[in-house]
């Protein structure tokens, strides 16, 4: 179960900032939307904005201040505040979102209620135009760019936000909300940001793979044992390091972070030659497995392995991990990975084979047919005089290393909602004769079924 969540508090002036990405300069039609909890009523808090960096360069989904606590927009300057919708402490975990359709027209305030299944639909005041370009946009959590400056810090706890280019989503359609974060990603497709990290420290990716990426934070703070989501879904927890060992029979690597509670471990390691081959893994107390392995099958250059591990309790950072080959081997690569989320009995969903080329600078898995919310972990290894390699959207790079000799390493991720036939896949920035690459998909772990929609509804509502 997805625990943690982000505290932003209004005295500090906190807040998250993340890469405009796919969601553009400015879209005519969106929807934006935050999974949160209140801490101080009658408080303004700008939960979920786009802000530019000058004048009143603002679109902003805001809690009110008094009176009564009210959904509020501000757009460019202007403001907008719910009749009677409000946004108050009584109503623990509830989603708040916002509409807009292309041209002047008036957009919609939604609010789903966690506790009670319930739902509330209700237009704004007044009508709005379509946004200007902004200077330098950016998505935002717990503040907005006014009259020239930020402010509306806010005081709130977000557990998901996310944001749509382009659609405003229906009253029927975005009732899809009350479901779990897999199906937060699938609707909010253009960015959608989880915020249950172990530590601030920890960078919050954009779960769609668009580029979202956290990309500025001031302050926050983890608020544990208070899950907002009823299910769990696989997101990426700390980038453990990666290591070129010297020639032997062992390959080892030391964590350079902290492993969460519940975590999961992913480690690629890797080889020139196609013998030896991984006999075993070690290291921290866990048990591990090797889930797929093999050499390049077009030449007689390159071998790869990904092995794993659950860490029920964490596993602390300075721990080192440790591959016995079969003999001894030539220019090893080695680094892991943790996620949360994965599945604590027989997690591998589908393992894949090694792939390979003697020609060329790209490299993929292969594609490996995943089922709904599995994550794709894959890796690749580069025998030749290579400088750097990269991990293609929408899949994200977790680790790189290159050796001394121009040898080296490479890993990225996916997480898949809807499941389906895909790769991850990169390129090296020279072509060589010897590359090989593997990718094992991993299972979510089981989630609690998304409460019944359409079942009680209060305020207005229209479809």
């Amino acid at each position: 179960m997805a625990t943690n969540a982000r505290r932003f508090t209004k005295a500090s002036s906190e807040f998250l900032s993340f890469n405009i990405g796919a969601f553009g300069n400015m879209p005519t039609a969106w929807t934006m939307a935050a999974l949160v909890k209140h801490v101080a009523d009658d408080v303004d808090s700008a939960v979920v904005t786009v802000n530019g960096n000058t004048g009143s360069d603002e679109l902003v989904l805001a809690r009110g201040g008094n009176p009564g606590s009210k959904f509020e927009y501000y757009q460019t300057g202007n403001v907008s505040t719910a009749a009677s919708l409000t946004t108050k402490i009584a109503d623990d975990w509830h989603v708040m979102a916002i509409t807009k359709t292309a041209g002047t027209t008036i957009p919609r305030f939604h609010k789903y209620v966690r506790a009670t299944n319930t739902w509330t639909h209700t237009p704004l005041g007044g009508s709005f135009g379509n946004v200007a370009a902004m200077t330098s946009p950016k998505l935002e959590l717990g503040r907005q760019m006014h009259s020239g400056s930020y402010t509306n810090f806010a005081d709130v706890i977000v557990q998901a936000a996310g944001w749509l280019s382009g659609t405003a989503l229906s009253d029927v359609a975005i009732e899809v909300l009350s479901g779990n974060l897999a199906t937060w990603i699938a609707t909010l497709s253009t960015a959608c940001v989880c915020l249950n990290q172990a530590s601030v420290s920890t960078t919050v990716r954009d779960l769609t793979g668009h580029g979202s990426d956290q990309s500025a934070r001031t302050g926050t703070s983890v608020v544990t044992g208070d899950p907002g989501f009823d299910d769990q879904t696989i997101a990426f927890d700390a980038n453990l390091g990666s290591a070129s060992p010297a020639d032997g029979t062992t390959s080892a690597f030391t964590t350079g972070a902290t492993v969460a509670s519940g975590g999961f471990i992913v480690v690629a390691i890797s080889h020139f030659v196609d013998t030896p081959t991984l006999s075993s893994f070690a290291g921290g107390g866990l048990t591990w497995s090797i889930d797929a392995s093999g050499a390049n099958p077009s030449a007689s250059s390159g071998y790869i392995a990904i092995c794993s591990a659950q860490a029920p309790s964490g596993l602390a950072s300075g721990t080192t991990l440790t591959g016995t080959w079969s003999g001894s081997c030539i220019a090893p690569i080695i680094g892991g990975s943790s996620f949360t989320g994965v599945a604590t009995s027989s997690p591998v969903d589908v393992a894949g084979t090694v792939q390979g080329e003697t020609t060329g600078t790209a490299w993929t898995t292969g594609n490996l047919t995943l089922a709904a919310g599995s994550m794709l972990y894959g890796g690749s290894y580069n025998e030749g005089v290579i400088a750097s390699a990269t991990v293609t959207s929408p899949s994200t790079e977790v680790w790189e290393q290159i050796a001394g000799g121009g040898y080296g390493g490479v890993a990225g991720y996916r997480v898949e909602a809807s499941g389906g036939s895909v790769d991850v896949a990169g390129a090296w920035n020279v072509s060589s004769t010897g590359k090989c690459h593997l990718g094992v998909a991993y299972k979510a772990a089981a989630t609690s079924p998304a409460p019944t929609l359409f079942v009680v509804q209060s305020g207005i509502r229209q479809s």
